[in-house]
């Protein structure tokens, strides 16, 4: 029996997915042995092909879809470079069957259902967008999600950076005339190109089929980013910190003494009173300041301009190579680049360690000096990690909107909602990384569970409890001081602690 490639690809909310159509896929064993992709994670176009040739499949059948024209042309026409022979095409263009010329490569294209096993019944030649769409038309909840990874790009915090290790986004600091040559495996399927400027026909003419150009194309005019095709725009608003002056919603960026200047007066502040005035607003390179993980080895975003040379972070003038370099190539020198920072820092030796991003690709107007001083200043990472989680979580709610900010009180190692300073006394300062988000809204308290994502409504005492766990108070101390506070037998105190820590641990929220 015959091995058949089922290369099935969907697109939902603006991102590609491998299909799963058991119905197709249930026909076509009566007559082959399908393989199907093992993976659930795309890669890049190189990662998809890599993985049809290593099955050595005797053909390979393409299930077109709405809005894959592009990725699915791109599939074939590589496959049909590396010479790959028995080339079948499903498309719901496609009238009758016939064959399309790719690559040099006559592939057969049949309609569905076909009739099997698969037989080339005509020799009616297609042109190439006949058999793969090139138009575009996105669902609702694509905007949405688009806007989100341009975001990501800005701030450098990626959901899941580590399983990612292709190029998601990439900026033009110039319009090309011409688009580089990308290798295949150098962008991640999911990803977008960004122009800054714009041109209303350059969607239509970068998505010609024959293109195979399957990355979204975003482009700015002034401070309005274009998504795709969708002709209406969102406001982007990027600012120094230390020009900030309440508007919302606005990505700020730390790159001078200036900036550094205002965020130590902020956290001052926020140590003091447990509120803050940037409630809600996002940091252009989150990533260099602990709110996420550095993602340069990584290399999920970049800037290029004429040279071809690829900076990987806003603001940054240091490259890592080309962006037509070999994808290794340019992860390997971005390793370089963080191993001599390390060194050159004394990043080992650092009390902040645990704490610190290491960022190292800094600003252009930002000294190492003056980063790791102020990551070294007390309740520079409480202030920053923490700003932008509640934000995050409030800015979207309907509990509090815009000027209600103000009444969000944060815990902090410096300032507790509840435990008290005479409490704490005699336990050691905190060292190590605070990742507790408890807040308070007049009398509502609220804890941040990380294992769900979830936000928590509670009470004082269990926001109590979690602030003793997060200041590594000794168990027995803990029931000592619970039971005192709240006038509690030691063994209600007891039962209370112990039931409070099995939800703390549950849920994550330490």
């Amino acid at each position: 029996m015959e091995r058949l490639y089922l290369f099935d690809v969907r697109e939902e909310n603006g991102l590609f997915s491998y299909g799963r159509d058991e119905e197709t896929a249930a026909r076509l064993r009566e007559y082959y042995e399908v393989i199907l992709p093992s993976v659930e994670h795309m890669g890049s176009l190189d990662d998809m092909v890599v993985g049809i040739l290593d099955e050595e499949p005797d053909l390979v059948l393409i299930r077109t879809a709405d809005n894959c024209g592009q990725l699915d042309y791109a599939v074939v026409r590589r496959l049909a470079q590396e010479g790959t022979g028995n080339l079948w095409i499903i498309s719901g263009k496609a009238e009758e069957d016939g064959v399309v010329c790719i690559g040099g490569q006559k592939c057969s294209v049949v309609s569905w259902p076909a009739a099997l096993p698969l037989s080339r019944r005509s020799e009616k030649e297609y042109a190439p967008e006949e058999v793969f769409s090139p138009e575009i038309a996105y669902g609702p909840g694509a905007a949405q999600i688009l806007k989100n990874g341009v975001e990501a790009y800005v701030t450098g915090s990626y959901p899941d950076p580590g399983r990612l290790m292709n190029l998601k986004h990439l900026y033009f600091e110039e319009a090309p005339g011409q688009l580089p040559e990308f290798s295949d495996e150098l962008f991640d399927v999911n990803s977008a190109l960004i122009y800054p400027d714009y041109d209303q026909d350059r969607f239509r003419g970068l998505k010609q089929t024959e293109n195979g150009i399957y990355m979204h194309i975003h482009q700015m005019d002034g401070e309005t980013l274009f998504l795709d095709n969708d002709s209406a725009g969102e406001p982007v608003s990027v600012m120094k910190y230390s020009e900030y002056s309440g508007q919302l919603p606005v990505f700020l960026k730390i790159e001078d003494r200036d900036d550094i200047r205002a965020l130590l007066q902020d956290v001052d502040a926020f140590k003091k009173t447990g509120t803050t005035s940037k409630m809600g607003i996002r940091l252009v390179n989150e990533c260099a300041w602990g709110v996420s993980p550095c993602i340069l080895s990584s290399l999920l975003r970049g800037r290029t301009d004429r040279t071809r040379a690829l900076r990987p972070c806003p603001g940054c003038s240091r490259s890592v190579g080309s962006v037509e370099d070999d994808s290794f190539a340019l992860a390997r020198q971005a390793a370089v680049i963080m191993r001599q920072e390390k060194l050159s820092r004394g990043c080992e030796g650092c009390a902040m360690a645990q704490m610190c991003s290491k960022c190292a690709m800094l600003p252009d107007g930002l000294s190492a000096e003056e980063y790791c001083e102020a990551f070294r200043y007390p309740g520079t990472f409480d202030f920053l990690f923490k700003s932008v989680i509640v934000g995050g979580i409030f800015g979207g709610s309907r509990r509090l909107h815009g000027e209600d900010y103000r009444m969000i009180e944060i815990s902090s190692p410096y300032r507790r909602l509840v435990v008290t300073g005479k409490e704490l006394q005699n336990v050691p300062e905190k060292r190590k990384r605070s990742i507790l988000v408890a807040v308070k809204t007049g009398k509502l308290y609220y804890v941040l569970g990380y294992k769900a994502s979830k936000l928590y409504q509670t009470d004082e005492r269990f926001v109590y409890l979690s602030e003793m766990f997060d200041s590594d108070v000794p168990v027995d101390d803990i029931m000592k001081l619970y039971g005192k506070r709240y006038r509690l037998t030691r063994e209600d105190a007891g039962a209370h602690v112990m039931e409070a820590y099995e939800m703390i641990k549950d849920a994550v929220i330490i």
